[in-house]
């Protein structure tokens, strides 16, 4: 069973998947690992707008106006069944004009789903793009102080 979990499509599965973001976020931060946890084994996976650390506010990873992280759980019995969990996810914007907020989020909807890696990964591939579409239709409204660059997408 230990030999099943490093199959060539968990091997490249991370590797898909940061290719997919970098096209539609070619200045963009992705990390995908495999880890193991007490559930069992996951693919953790984090990524963000700003790919230069340096860049983000007081460099800090999780003050990326558009951090994400999302949770893939493996099956203990058989590691081509997963369950992709959202963690952490949005697009933080500037708050309307007299509002008391500091920013305000755009929700970027992602629903728990299930399946093999192909499903999964077919099913982020088009989230990306969604995500994508978003974010350039917010590009004018993206909340914090970072290098205009990153929102040219």
């Amino acid at each position: 069973m230990f030999k099943e979990l490093f199959t060539e499509s968990n091997e490249d599965f991370c590797q898909n998947l940061d290719k997919e973001y970098k096209k539609y976020f070619p200045m963009g931060f992705f990390s995908c690992k495999k880890q193991k946890a007490l559930s069992g084994d996951i693919y953790n996976f984090y990524f963000g707008l700003i790919g230069n650390p340096s860049d983000v506010p007081n460099k800090i990873r999780q003050n990326d106006p558009m951090w994400h992280q999302f949770l893939i759980f493996i099956d203990k019995n058989d590691s081509n069944k997963l369950e992709l969990s959202p963690s952490v996810g949005g697009i933080s914007i500037k708050p309307e004009e007299g509002s008391y907020k500091a920013m305000d989020r755009v929700k970027t909807k992602l629903r728990k789903t299930k399946g093999d890696h192909t499903k999964i990964e077919k099913y982020l591939k088009g989230w990306f793009k969604k995500l994508h579409g978003l974010m350039k239709d917010q590009k004018d409204n993206v909340y914090g102080d970072f290098p205009s660059k990153y929102l040219n997408i």
